[in-house]
């Protein structure tokens, strides 16, 4: 489909929206065929490119699901490991930072999350300024978007009452090295096969985040 759209001449950023509504599709498809029926007031966030709605090429599981009130944590545990397995068998790996649904740390109800957040917020460190950038790509794929949208506001909300924070936060697009040498050559990096340049932290990352 990419290749196809792209040789027409397709705009990237058309494309991009594209592949977002199809995959935010077969997420709420896929929800619908493992979500416990009494499970209603919930919302599965998908973070990262696509929650931005930058995604082009499939990506791995970036996701986190809240809820209001008092749903049984046991049942949306199960849910989130059914949604979980559903997508590997689909061919979406796993985050490699384990930023998904499984982890109980992106699975909390709406008011635990908004204390986590606040306690990020409270406390910078490099991990906590990175699980607040994560959350605030957040969107909603499937279920309620009340609940994203309030958790959004509030975190802005928090962040408008500490200045302090934003220096902080700002801090986090330097935090790799841009692969270049002294005459512009480019820092290439060594695995087992091959020497290889990462695009996303020395190039797209610090644009990313800037517009964070």
């Amino acid at each position: 489909l990419i290749k196809t759209l792209h040789a027409k001449g397709v705009k990237p950023h058309l494309i991009a929206d594209l592949v977002s509504s199809l995959n935010r599709r077969l997420l709420s498809h896929v929800a619908r065929l493992t979500l416990p029926p009494t499970q209603t007031d919930f919302a599965l966030m998908i973070l990262g490119s696509e929650g931005r709605k930058e995604q082009i090429i499939r990506t791995d599981q970036d996701n986190a699901l809240i809820w209001q009130g008092d749903l049984d944590e046991l049942h949306m545990r199960e849910w989130s490991e059914r949604m979980h397995s559903a997508l590997n068998r689909l061919g979406f790996p796993d985050c490699p930072g384990n930023i998904m649904m499984i982890n109980p740390l992106w699975r909390q109800s709406l008011t635990n999350m908004i204390n986590s957040a606040q306690d990020w917020m409270y406390h910078p460190t490099y991990e906590s300024m990175m699980n607040l950038s994560i959350l605030l790509d957040a969107d909603t794929a499937v279920g309620n978007t009340q609940l994203t949208q309030e958790l959004r506001s509030k975190l802005y909300h928090l962040i408008a009452e500490q200045k302090q924070f934003l220096a902080h936060f700002a801090k986090s697009a330097l935090q790799f090295d841009t692969p270049l040498g002294l005459f512009s050559q480019f820092i290439t990096e060594k695995n087992d096969k091959h020497r290889y340049l990462d695009l996303k932290k020395g190039g797209i990352f610090p644009i990313v985040h800037g517009a964070r």
